[in-house]
């Protein structure tokens, strides 16, 4: 059992919650069977199947070892290892629901996100700049409606008093994050100043910082602002992963935009898309054009 530790009750030592003669009992083969680990995976495995918690507590790694081994032979089968999962005692679903979600990424973010939405208890986190940039963020003010239609407004009174003007400003806006499993789309926080010349140029600087709400929010699918892979891998979360929603917010840092950047100018650089495994899969099968 060394070398594989569970969060909670899980971490205990093998014997904590069940006696020795339990054990002894029920790992002990029948006379002429000379595979004593095969019959305690079938126990573990019946055990597991029956939603006895006292297999969790007292079998620890290898109750969890054949679960997974379990998932493993319903392959394709998403609706089976949902129903599988969600018919698992808790402190077992939780870590192999983990486990099972945090293998469809790379990325240490969604790692992160997720082991916060199952075991934090709605504790929120703060991202750290590296941790704002590694989200890989696509943000440009030309996007915002309302900032556009203010710029559009200024520009007629710079044109009309042949000289610059200057407005503060506070605006929130949806973005979106170019790392799948991060932020997804979150509301950007802006504070700043616009200025604006009579020839209709334009530039703007301030700070800025994120804010989101990360849980499974299953959306339309024509309006919800999803890929169609996005929505599938969302609702089958929202079903699966057990867990409560969080709040992310993040460090304040500096901007600067003008009319000719087509995103935002900041510490974190240029956006780069970074899949999961699932997405990875996908285009990799898809052929190049001849």
């Amino acid at each position: 059992m060394a070398g594989y530790r569970f969060p909670g009750a899980l971490g205990n030592g093998f014997t904590t919650f069940i006696d020795a003669g339990t054990l002894v009992r029920a790992f002990s083969p029948p006379p002429g069977f000379f595979r004593p680990a095969d019959y305690a995976k079938d126990w573990v495995r019946q055990q597991v199947r029956q939603g006895a918690a006292t297999v969790i507590l007292g079998a620890g790694a290898l109750a969890y070892d054949t679960v997974m081994q379990e998932l493993r032979t319903m392959r394709g089968d998403i609706q089976a290892k949902l129903n599988y999962i969600a018919g698992l005692p808790k402190e077992l679903r939780d870590q192999v629901a983990y486990d099972f979600f945090a293998s469809f990424f790379d990325h240490y973010l969604p790692k992160k996100f997720l082991r916060n939405y199952i075991w934090g208890q709605g504790k929120g986190i703060k991202l750290t700049l590296q941790e704002m940039k590694d989200c890989n963020p696509i943000i440009t003010l030309n996007q915002s409606e309302r900032f556009m239609n203010r710029v559009q407004k200024l520009q007629l009174d710079a044109a009309a008093q042949k000289t610059r003007v200057l407005y503060p400003f506070t605006l929130e806006m949806v973005a979106g994050a170019g790392t799948n499993g991060t932020l997804g789309q979150f509301t950007v926080k802006f504070q700043g100043n616009l200025e604006v010349e009579p020839d209709g140029r334009w530039a703007t600087q301030g700070t800025m910082s994120f804010e989101d709400t990360w849980d499974f929010d299953p959306r339309d699918a024509d309006t919800g602002g999803r890929s169609g892979q996005g929505e599938a891998k969302t609702r089958f979360a929202d079903k699966a992963l057990p867990g409560t929603p969080f709040k992310i917010t993040s460090e304040t840092t500096t901007f600067n935009q003008t009319q000719a950047d087509q995103l935002i100018v900041w510490a974190g650089g240029t956006p780069v898309a970074v899949p999961d495994k699932v997405s990875k899969a996908d285009r990799a099968v898809v052929k190049p054009d001849q």
